[in-house]
């Protein structure tokens, strides 16, 4: 199952896809004539074209997020507070520690905990955005948004447990009938983690 930024990669070239395929009106047909430059050029096929234009777009989407997010690096306090060495990462006087752990039996994800000095005040925290606004709110004493962040945090970890769960359990099921509902119990898990994680951002 492709990831969500390979799932909307494929629906850009789809769209663009379409709109290569269709057919110009008579308006447009007249325009491009206008427009048609008379010096000689290379002669390209029709599939051709289309494709030279997909990758241009993809070109200049690609560009644009790369321009935002050196932008964005060399003027957000909180990427510019970040000191990341080894498996941590530090924000002033909180430090974010990184460590492989297991879900489930044959599945590992990396969890965070959060330190302050020698103290870890916050352990497995699932989502790395929710250890980041974690931090945040406590640099600016927010307990409210801390307390509401952990909340939303254990129920993203629940869901990824149930699904982490159906997810090995498919792999020893051979009965079909089976199968689909301990997948179709995997994909109700995965849609409850992206709605937990949408409601994270929200609050960060």
């Amino acid at each position: 199952m492709p990831t969500e930024e390979v799932q909307g990669m494929m629906d850009i070239i789809n769209k663009l896809n379409e709109s290569a395929s269709k057919e110009p009106t008579a308006a447009q047909k007249l325009k491009n004539e206008k427009n048609r430059p008379t010096t000689n050029k290379l002669s390209v096929g029709k599939n051709a074209t289309g494709m030279l234009k997909i990758l241009q777009k993809l070109d200049e989407a690609t560009t644009k997020v790369t321009k935002d997010i050196l932008e964005e690096s060399n003027t957000d306090i909180e990427l510019a507070a970040m000191n990341k060495k080894g498996n941590s990462v530090k924000v002033n006087d909180y430090e974010i520690v990184l460590e492989k752990a297991q879900v489930v039996p044959g599945i590992k994800k990396t969890f965070y905990h959060i330190k302050e000095g020698d103290t870890v005040i916050y352990k497995d925290v699932a989502l790395f955005e929710t250890a980041m606004g974690i931090v945040k709110s406590l640099l600016f004493e927010n307990e409210n948004k801390v307390k509401k962040l952990i909340e939303l945090d254990n129920k993203y970890a629940s869901a990824l447990i149930e699904a982490a769960s159906h997810r090995v359990k498919c792999k020893t099921i051979t009965e079909d009938n089976k199968l689909d509902i301990a997948m179709a119990k995997q994909g109700y898990a995965v849609s409850k983690m992206k709605d937990v994680k949408n409601q994270i951002k929200s609050a960060l």
